[in-house]
């Protein structure tokens, strides 16, 4: 953790110890001192934290003493009518506990403030308040709702609803989420950020630690303590938020605002889709980050994958550009960027209509040949006028409307069959594929009307039809097959091109 002070270029620079502890690297310790373990020299400043950015120069010098206790100290303690349990985490903010509210008897999170000298705990109060008021007025289902605050013996705290999963930050560190869920938690914390601003609230320190997850995989936006009422210049306000999720021009000196939220978003979403973050801080100092902002590119790695599409590549590019100006004026364009992106939750279609809308297409664009080219022989007088044209004109010509019905495929999205029995395709993520994807995928999937054309208009010698009408039953077979043996009973150029066929919702 790094304390900044608004009117200097300082820091208290705190050691994160593996033991939840933070220890203050000024005075130059050598072990932690609650569970004795040495801090190594070489030890990173905490860029995760959050720091609070105000003008106390006082506290530069004031050493923020850790008194993280054991488990074991908390549980059975009793504040105000909440029975602690047990720990669930904690941070720079406080620790929260599991406890039961013995007046409801149900279970809640209770958070309590870390014991601090008398200079900083009036501050520390404030900042309670400011955050179960924020929180508090903020009434919606991706919002963790705030039930009291209170004291108890000197001690300081909170309790709110008990959110049954964990936080987002766990989440990410145990696997890599998929990219239906990380749209799902966009969705979920712009609704959250988007009532909190109606509010007038801006809540300034996003990041997964604050989002926590319930059991259906709902985000629900929590730890109001860095928030700051809208357009509000007030000095006992404080302002803060994460090293590494603050916007590149609060570091500057400007004041929080829903264009620096979504940063913070942003690097929230950047680093659910990437594992890592799109700016690593360096140093220790605002001149430090500054200069680290200022010569970062971010990149987006997997850009070419199929996993991601390019259009959520797009809305990160756009939530952390450095211009505050040049991100979304409001949440409601924020929304509906995020909803041209989100999979589709469709069923998959069943094989009958898959099968049928196959044959319609098949059966019409072959018909569509045989009578073009038949019309062109008669027109050309193929047979013995001076205009005659060998077989691989006439296969060229013949395959005219099989080249049309790919233009209209890539243009429409949609073939004429799958568009009768209401289905469409979709690529992983739920999403319309590439104009390449699908014009690649629908030449797999008509590949005997090729072979059809090519073996009509082959010289004499080769002209055995019944070849082709085998290829047509042997591509069948093949991808029954297929569909058969595998579990999502996906067709063999489902399986090449990575695609599925949905009911077609969006008519």
């Amino acid at each position: 953790m790094i304390e900044r002070h608004a009117n200097t270029d300082t820091a208290v620079h705190l050691y994160r110890c593996s033991c939840g502890t933070d220890v203050n690297l000024h005075f130059s310790p050598t072990h932690c001192p609650v569970c004795l373990k040495p801090i190594a020299q070489s030890a990173a400043f905490d860029l995760s934290v959050t720091i609070t950015l105000d003008s106390d120069q006082s506290a530069n010098a004031l050493n923020r003493e850790s008194n993280v206790e054991s488990d074991h100290a908390w549980r059975g303690k009793t504040l105000g009518h909440f029975k602690i349990l047990e720990r669930l985490g904690s941070g720079g903010m406080g620790q929260v506990f599991r406890a039961l509210d013995l007046s409801l008897q149900r279970y809640v999170a209770v958070k309590v403030l870390p014991q601090q000298n008398t200079q900083r705990k009036a501050r520390a109060n404030r900042r309670l308040l400011q955050e179960a008021i924020a929180q508090a007025r903020v009434n919606h289902e991706n919002v963790v709702t705030i039930y009291f605050v209170g004291q108890d013996e000197d001690v300081d705290f909170l309790a709110m609803e008990l959110v049954g999963y964990d936080s987002l930050a766990t989440r990410l560190q145990a696997e890599q989420v998929p990219y239906h869920f990380m749209t799902a938690i966009a969705r979920d914390l712009v609704l959250a950020l988007r009532e909190s601003y109606l509010m007038g609230i801006v809540h300034g320190d996003i990041k997964p630690t604050n989002i926590l997850l319930n059991e259906q995989g709902r985000a629900k936006l929590s730890d109001f303590g860095m928030s700051r009422i809208v357009d509000s210049d007030a000095d006992d306000q404080e302002i803060g938020g994460t090293p590494n999720y603050l916007a590149p021009e609060l570091l500057n000196g400007d004041r929080p605002s829903m264009q620096s939220d979504m940063y913070a978003l942003g690097v929230t979403l950047y680093e659910m889709t990437f594992g890592k973050l799109p700016v690593q801080l360096r140093g220790a100092s605002l001149t430090a980050w500054r200069a680290t902002h200022e010569s970062a590119v971010i990149e987006f790695p997997l850009t070419q994958s199929d996993s991601i599409p390019k259009n959520w590549i797009k809305l990160l590019t756009r939530l952390l550009n450095k211009d505050p100006n040049k991100r979304f004026t409001d949440y409601d364009r924020l929304l509906a960027a995020i909803s041209e992106v989100m999979p589709s939750e469709t069923p998959p279609a069943r094989a009958f209509p898959r099968a049928i809308a196959w044959i319609f297409d098949f059966v019409f664009i072959n018909l569509a040949m045989i009578a073009f080219a038949s019309i062109v022989s008669r027109v050309m007088h193929v047979s013995d006028g001076p205009l005659a044209m060998s077989g691989i004109a006439m296969t060229g010509f013949s395959i005219l409307p099989l080249t049309i019905h790919f233009l209209v495929l890539v243009a429409w999205g949609q073939s004429i069959g799958r568009h009768l029995m209401s289905i469409r395709v979709v690529n992983q993520q739920g999403l319309q594929p590439s104009s390449t994807r699908l014009l690649f995928r629908e030449i797999v999937r008509l590949l005997p009307l090729w072979a059809s054309a090519l073996i009509a208009y082959s010289p004499s010698e080769f002209q055995f039809h019944f070849v082709s009408q085998g290829l047509v039953i042997l591509f069948v077979l093949i991808s029954g097959v297929v569909a058969a043996l595998n579990r999502d009973k996906m067709t063999l150029h489902d399986l090449l091109f990575k695609t599925r066929v949905v009911l077609d919702t969006h008519r």
